[in-house]
Order: structure tokens, then sequence, then C-alpha cells
């Protein structure tokens, strides 16, 4: 109901979002200040699961270019 918008939000930058180390289980934690939190607490598993997917392809992207500059 609230994904475009935390979606939106986690792409300016206004919105964290936090995954469980490998083998703690699939739980995704959002953090975000204002109406972005509240309507983040009514995200469903699935909506959370795509964040949380997304977070991990821009961590990738960000390591990839901190290993092209070394």
């Amino acid at each position: 109901m609230f994904y475009e918008t935390v979606k939106a939000a986690y792409e300016a930058g206004k919105v964290r979002v936090g995954l469980i180390a490998i083998g703690g289980g699939d739980r995704v934690t959002i953090e975000a200040n204002g109406l972005i939190g509240f309507k983040s607490a009514f995200l469903s598993e699935a909506e959370r699961q795509k964040l949380a997917e997304l977070s991990k392809t821009d961590a990738k992207a960000m390591k990839a270019r901190q290993s092209k500059r070394e």
C-alpha cells in the first residue's frame, strides 16, 4: 500500500534498511523518520523483502565501484 512512497524515500536516502546476518532469519527492519516511518510500519513482509533486495543490489554496486577505485 505504501511501498512506492517508502521506496522513493529510500532512493532519496531518507530510509535505512536493516538486514539480518546470514543465518539469522529473514526479518528486515526499516528505519525512517516522520510520516515515512509511520508508513513503513504498514509494509507487508513481501514489500520489506523487495526493499531488502534493492538494498542488497545497491550495496553490491557500491562495493563494485569501490573495488574499481583501488
